[in-house]
């Protein structure tokens, strides 16, 4: 039985964000009457429910059902309230005084403070990871009473204000209790100690999370579906069967797999922005990738055309930028084309001929699949082999620690986690987050370092902007990093889901517009 059909409307504005390839969500449940309660199962992937990695694409969504952020951008990625409901920046940069609601209670009835905003920015400053790529120049927090707090920086820094997006508030109490010796990491990656608009049910790590309406949210909506569940599918096979059987309300599938729902009165196929790039990260510190004419090689070596044609299904672009141009501030960059011809002739200028090089990817995802087997097939014409190494995204974060396990090359997703370039730019390449995990090449460069840290006291956005080009030509002339393509993402609903639409913000669709009529 499929669900009556009605009309997902996808917005198409502004675009922007990540992905490590994305998740998708979904919904069950044909046409409940009304008072009915409805389920909404989503398809996606499940790493930890801890919000202090909210910088991860899979973690985000699950992190914005469960818990609030500081602040948040609307549609057109202008930042606007949520817990806070007024900011003030000072003059010098050097501080931003937040006023916040006083009608946020957590799940467990304990209303959210001040104390619990600043529990939460210094647990993720402490830990040194994850949401703390975004934190740059944060030096301590101070609540001034239960509803305003101060934030102080280190030095100016006119780009903090959009981090706080990003930042979710835990309850310091329940926290505090389960805090162990690991900041309370192994206690939150299965449990959760927020304000969100979701209640935490059920969680199964890496498979699924289940979560209730939370009608004591301070923006209740009671549109939203009843129960909201997250489940991680390994295939795309997988996928269309649970669409087609019912059991999964919204999927992201290759377009091929997507073209056979088309046309169905039960479905709806949605074409997103993924805001997102795919990238091979090279090992820059150790190995023959430390050499940039290895690198150099690695890149010329590759079918970009094939790629979007074959890969894509057309539904992308290649990548001009490390920035994905939907971002801004992305520099016009040559066509990437193919040249095995000038990629041998580099190799042996760099005397590394006959190599033999490790490229982990993770295989659940569609587009890295079948790019590590085109890589691979690439490299082979140039005297390169390439051994393929499957992993999970938590297994490859842990690699990346340490510039003796990181690959020598890796292939995923990244995308702005909120509208400036700035922390995509910053995470990606500040040699402050080598053996970090956010800088994935182990990349860096005094002159590069100096750029971010000047735009981070820039106040004129066009100002910025020139400084993160002149920051992608460093990059570019180092071949730092190789951008593969910019993708679009395609979903398919059972035709009774709403609000499939993209967000700036948000992990390319907003988890909180979803709505089941």
């Amino acid at each position: 039985m499929h669900p009556h059909p009605t009309r997902v409307t996808a917005l198409t504005g502004l675009a922007l964000a990540a992905a490590l390839v994305l998740s998708g969500c979904a919904p069950s449940s044909p046409g409940p009457a009304e008072d009915t309660p409805t389920t909404f199962v989503a398809q996606t992937s499940l790493n930890t429910l801890d919000p202090l990695l909210s910088d991860t694409i899979q973690n985000d969504v699950v992190d914005d059902l469960l818990y609030d952020s500081i602040l948040d951008y609307d549609d057109n990625a202008q930042i606007v309230p949520r817990i806070a409901t007024e900011w003030t920046v000072a003059d010098d940069a050097l501080s931003i005084d937040l006023t916040l609601r006083d009608d946020v209670v957590f799940s467990d009835g304990t209303p959210l403070t001040a104390a619990d905003v600043v529990y939460s920015l210094d647990r993720i400053a402490t830990a040194g990871i994850g949401a703390a790529s975004f934190l740059t120049d944060y030096a301590s927090a101070t609540a001034v009473d239960d509803t305003h707090v101060t934030i102080t920086l280190a030095r100016p820094n006119t780009t903090f204000l959009g981090a706080l997006s990003k930042i979710y508030v835990v309850n310091s109490a329940v926290v505090e209790q389960n805090v162990g010796t690991d900041n309370a990491q192994a206690w939150l990656a299965a449990n959760a100690a927020g304000s969100g608009p979701y209640i935490l049910q059920d969680y199964t790590q890496a498979t699924s999370v289940k979560m209730s309406l939370n009608a004591d949210y301070w923006a209740y909506d009671a549109d939203r579906p009843d129960t909201y569940v997250l489940e991680a599918f390994e295939e795309s096979a997988g996928i269309s069967t649970a669409l087609r059987g019912g059991s999964l309300n919204l999927g992201t599938l290759p377009a091929t797999d997507a073209a056979t729902f088309e046309n169905n009165p039960d479905y709806v196929v949605t074409d997103l922005p993924s805001g997102s790039g795919s990238f091979v990260f090279f090992n820059t510190k150790s190995g023959p990738t430390a050499d940039p004419k290895v690198r150099e090689a690695i890149e010329l070596a590759y079918d970009y055309d094939g790629h979007v044609k074959t890969i894509l299904g057309g539904k992308g672009t290649v990548a001009s930028s490390v920035l994905p141009d939907i971002l801004g501030c992305d520099i016009d960059m040559p066509d990437k084309k193919q040249n095995v011809k000038k990629a041998k002739e580099l190799l042996a200028e760099a005397g590394a001929e006959n190599l033999t090089l490790t490229l982990m990817y993770q295989p659940t995802l569609p587009e890295h699949n079948a790019a590590a087997t085109l890589l691979q097939s690439n490299l082979r014409d140039i005297g390169i082999t390439l051994n393929l190494q499957t992993t999970t995204f938590p297994a490859y974060n842990d690699a990346l620690k340490s510039i003796a396990t990181t690959p020598d090359l890796a292939i995923a997703n990244d995308r702005a986690r909120y509208p400036d370039p700035f922390v995509m730019l910053n995470r990606q390449f500040n040699s402050a987050f080598v053996e970090k995990g956010s800088n994935r090449g182990q990349y860096s460069n005094p002159e590069v370092d100096e750029i971010l840290a000047e735009a981070q006291v820039t106040p004129d956005a066009a100002d910025r902007c020139s400084l993160y080009q002149k920051l992608e030509e460093v990059v570019a002339a180092d071949h730092a990093v190789m951008p593969l393509a910019n993708a679009e993402l395609t979903y398919v609903s059972s035709a009774n889901v709403e609000g499939v639409q993209f967000s700036p913000v948000r992990l390319v669709f907003d988890p909180l517009s979803i709505r089941v009529q």
